[in-house]
């Protein structure tokens, strides 16, 4: 899906902010429902680190089944508590399996809360042509793009099943942007930094905690990549190039 608002003033810097735990945040929906998942093992007096554990290593393998729609996660949940049943030489319960999924999907029923700074940042850099790219269950992203009141100040929004350098490649197709004069701003190494820098374009990485499949075994050393701590930083690192 995507959606644009033109502008007529073209400054010639293109900006492309991630959605998902750069402007607002989601990992502490995951944290929570992971927790919620290692309370209900433990009362089966069941391993609860090692379920989650699992439950990790389960839901990195079924991106290539499932990629990033929102059956992924609830799916890996009862997938695990299934496996973990059987290891235990017991039949999966289906009343155990119902509250299992009802966990997985309390992640995309939460409201997503932009991080602070977020808006004052945007509208500073609102001279420029500022575009959202990010990935996921579309209907998901949609309600998390409206829940954060940014819409608005973006020329354009890209919601796509995943984010790599053929993303990166079409918007700058699409905008008729240089990559030299674009920017990428995101949390993730391997979804928003390391295919901007292998098409030639700037990042900007704010590192956060998240899941083990975005991450990269170490930080690309790059002349183009920058590293702040908040995404109040981000103008100054701009401006100054």
């Amino acid at each position: 899906m995507t959606t644009s608002r033109r502008i007529t003033k073209q400054s010639g810097l293109t900006i492309i902010f991630d959605g998902d735990d750069t402007l607002w945040s989601t990992m502490p929906f995951y944290t929570d429902a992971k927790q919620r998942f290692q309370r209900l093992i433990a009362q089966l007096n069941w391993d609860s680190k090692s379920a989650v554990a699992r439950l990790d290593e389960i839901d990195r393998q079924n991106v290539d089944r499932f990629g990033f729609n929102k059956n992924r996660f609830p799916t890996s949940m009862v997938q695990a508590y299934r496996e973990l049943a059987l290891a235990h030489h017991q039949e999966p319960q289906s009343k155990f399996e119902r509250k299992v999924r009802q966990i997985g999907e309390s992640v995309f029923e939460r409201k997503a809360r932009r991080f602070p700074g977020v808006l004052s940042t945007l509208k500073r850099l609102y001279q420029h042509n500022l575009i959202l790219l990010t990935k996921g269950d579309a209907q998901v992203q949609a309600k998390r793009i409206k829940d954060s009141g940014l819409r608005s100040l973006f020329r354009s929004i890209y919601i796509e099943p995943s984010k790599g350098p053929a993303q990166f490649r079409a918007i700058l197709r699409s905008e008729k942007a240089k990559a030299q004069r674009t920017w990428t701003v995101g949390d993730s190494l391997k979804s928003d930094i390391q295919p901007a820098l292998d098409l030639g374009l700037n990042a900007i990485w704010i590192p956060k905690r998240t899941w083990a499949y975005e991450e990269l075994e170490s930080v690309p050393n790059h002349k183009h990549l920058y590293v702040c701590e908040s995404i109040c930083d981000v103008p100054k690192i701009i401006e100054r190039q």
